[in-house]
C-alpha cells in the first residue's frame, strides 16, 4: 500500500509514541475534576477521604469540594488561577474555633478593640472577613484554646489591610495563657508581603524557618508559623495584634485589618485551611492509590515526576510496594543535611538510595529515578544524576499497590500538590533523566 502523497513527496507515517510509558498520571487539571481524567495511561486509581476538605478552585477563591472522596485539584489565586494539581494531605484538625467570627469566642480584653463582622472578602471570595480596629496601644484579640501538652502547634490566619487606611504590621502569637508568655510569635508586613521578626518566647519554643507569608492574591495573604508553649502547660492563648512596627506588641489604633481563615492544629506546617464554628473541625487523611500494577516491569523501571515539596521529613511522592516497607520503590522528601530529594529502593535482600540536595521548599521540582538490580540514578531539576550500586529491586511478583501522595504504610504524606507522574517500564539512560527534569 503506498502513502498517500503530499506536493509530490511521500508523507512520513505518524510518529509512534515511547511504548515503555506505561503509566501516565496528569493532574494538572481544573477544579471539580475526577480523578479518571488524570489517568491519560495505565489505570484509574481510587481516591479516598472520609470528610469534606477545601482548596483554591479555578475562580481563584477557596472552596470546599462538597463530598467525600472528590480530589482536590488546586490552584494558585495570585498567579491567573493556574492549575497547581493534586493536593493530598495528611489528617489535621483546627482546633480554632470561629475561625472567621471574631466576636465570637474571641476574647476582647477590656472590649476596647472594635470589630466590624462581615466587612472583607475572606479567602472564599465573600464577605466574611471581620475588620479589626484598636483603639488603644494595648489591645489584642485572644482565644483560649486547650492545646496537648509539648506537642508543636503551626498557627495561621487571612490578613487583608482593612476598611480604615493602610495598616502595615500584624503579629500573631501562640502562648502559655497562664504566664502571657512562653511560646512564640511573629511578625507581618502587609504593605511589603514580607515576613518579619519570629521567635519564641519565654520558654517556649519556635521552629526554625517556619514563618510564611503568601500571596492568594486580591490584597489576601495567608500567613503562619510554627513552635510550642513550654513543656507541662496546656492552656494555650492563641492572639492577634495590629501593630505599629515589627517585634513590638503595641497595637496601632489608626487603621485596620481583616481577619479571616484563622487555624491553629497540630503539626510542623500548615496544611490547607479548615473552616470552624462553635467546635473544632477534622479533615480526614487523604489516600490515592491502585492495586492494578499490571504496567510495571519486573525488578526495573524510571519514574519522572513534577511535584512541590511542604518540607516535611520522609513525606512520599509515591511507592510501589507489597502493602508494606519490605519490597517497596518509593521517592521521598529527606531534611538529613538539608534540602533533599531522596529515591530509595528496599527489596527483600537489603536496600539503597540515591540523594541530591536540589529540592527547596515551595518549589515545583521535576524528578527522575530510573532503578535496576544494582544500579539507581536520580536527577532532580536538571542536575547530574546521583547513582547507587547496590540496589535489589523486588520482583514484579511481590508487588501488589502502587499508592500516589503517600508511603507504603498509613504514615508519611505528600502533603502538597503533584502535578504529574510517569512511569516507563526499562530504566532509561541518564541522559533522559537529566533531560526529562531541565
Amino acid at each position: 500500500m503506498r502513502l498517500p502523497l503530499l506536493s509530490g513527496r511521500l508523507m512520513s507515517p505518524p510518529v509512534a509514541g515511547d511504548v515503555t510509558l506505561t503509566l501516565d498520571q496528569d493532574f494538572l487539571l481544573n477544579s471539580g475534576s475526577t480523578i479518571a481524567r488524570a489517568a491519560k495511561k495505565g489505570p484509574v486509581p481510587t481516591f479516598t477521604r472520609a470528610s469534606d476538605a477545601g482548596s483554591f478552585i479555578s475562580t481563584g477563591v477557596f472552596a470546599l469540594v462538597g463530598a467525600n472522596d472528590l480530589p482536590r485539584f488546586a490552584h494558585d489565586p495570585a498567579d491567573s488561577n493556574a492549575q497547581l494539581g493534586l493536593l493530598i494531605e495528611e489528617v489535621r484538625t483546627n482546633v480554632c474555633l470561629q475561625s472567621d467570627d471574631l466576636e465570637t469566642t474571641w476574647v476582647n480584653p477590656g472590649s476596647s478593640t472594635t470589630i466590624t463582622a462581615d466587612a472583607g472578602t475572606a479567602a472564599t471570595g465573600n464577605v466574611t472577613a471581620d475588620d479589626v480596629k484598636h483603639t488603644i496601644s494595648t489591645n489584642s484579640l485572644q482565644q483560649l484554646i486547650t492545646a496537648t501538652d509539648n506537642t508543636v502547634y503551626t498557627i495561621s490566619a487571612v490578613v487583608q489591610q482593612g476598611d480604615t487606611g493602610s495598616h502595615d504590621w500584624v503579629k500573631m502569637a501562640w502562648l502559655d495563657h497562664s504566664d502571657g508568655d512562653n511560646g512564640f510569635e511573629a511578625w507581618f508586613d502587609l504593605s511589603t508581603g514580607n515576613v518579619g521578626t519570629a521567635q519564641a518566647t519565654g520558654t517556649g519554643s519556635y521552629t526554625a524557618s517556619s514563618v510564611f507569608m503568601t500571596d492568594i492574591g486580591g490584597g489576601r495573604y495567608r500567613i503562619g508559623a510554627t513552635g510550642q508553649i513550654v513543656s507541662g502547660q496546656t492552656d494555650a492563648r492563641f492572639e492577634i495584634i495590629n501593630t505599629t512596627a515589627d517585634a513590638v506588641d503595641t497595637a496601632e489604633t489608626t487603621n485596620s485589618v481583616y481577619w479571616s481563615s484563622l487555624q491553629a492544629e497540630i503539626g510542623t506546617f500548615a496544611s490547607s485551611i479548615i473552616p470552624t464554628t462553635t467546635a473544632s473541625v477534622t479533615r480526614a487523611a487523604e489516600t490515592c492509590s491502585t492495586t492494578d500494577v499490571s504496567w510495571a516491569a519486573d525488578g526495573v523501571g524510571t519514574f519522572v515526576a513534577e511535584a512541590v515539596a511542604v518540607g516535611q521529613d520522609s513525606a512520599t511522592l509515591f511507592s510501589l510496594n507489597d502493602g508494606s516497607t519490605s519490597d517497596d520503590i518509593n521517592s521521598y522528601w529527606l531534611t538529613t543535611n538539608g534540602n533533599m530529594a531522596t529515591r530509595k529502593t528496599a527489596g527483600t535482600d537489603g536496600d539503597a538510595q540515591a540523594t541530591a540536595v536540589n529540592w527547596a521548599v515551595g518549589v515545583s521540582q521535576k524528578i527522575a529515578f530510573a532503578y535496576a538490580t544494582n544500579d539507581i540514578a536520580l536527577s532532580v531539576g536538571g542536575a547530574a544524576v546521583i547513582t547507587d550500586s547496590s540496589a535489589d529491586p523486588p520482583a514484579k511478583a511481590d508487588i501488589t499497590t502502587f499508592k500516589i501522595g503517600g508511603a507504603a504504610t498509613a504514615t508519611l504524606w505528600w502533603n502538597e500538590t503533584i502535578k504529574s507522574i510517569k512511569y516507563y517500564n526499562v530504566r532509561k539512560a541518564d541522559t533522559f533523566l537529566v533531560a526529562e527534569t531541565t
